[in-house]
């Protein structure tokens, strides 16, 4: 698989190396997290956040809200 690096860094608690680069720099890549000055890793996620990532991804898979309904 590609590595999934932007062309600028893009937070600065983010560096290659540590074992969440990858997937940080994928979910950056597909518009799921937005580019910051910091990520924060070792923060608590808020709902906020979780929905709104959530809910990127839902658009990114295709499925967007039709994804939800097994859920009802």
């Amino acid at each position: 698989a590609a590595k999934a690096e932007p062309a600028d860094p893009v937070f600065t608690d983010v560096t290659e190396g540590q074992w969440f680069y990858e997937p940080v720099m994928k979910l950056v890549s597909l518009g799921i997290v937005a580019k910051d000055t910091k990520f924060n890793p070792d923060a608590f996620i808020t709902r906020q956040d979780v929905m709104a990532m959530a809910s990127r991804a839902f658009l990114v898979s295709g499925s967007g809200a039709d994804g939800l309904t097994r859920f009802t």
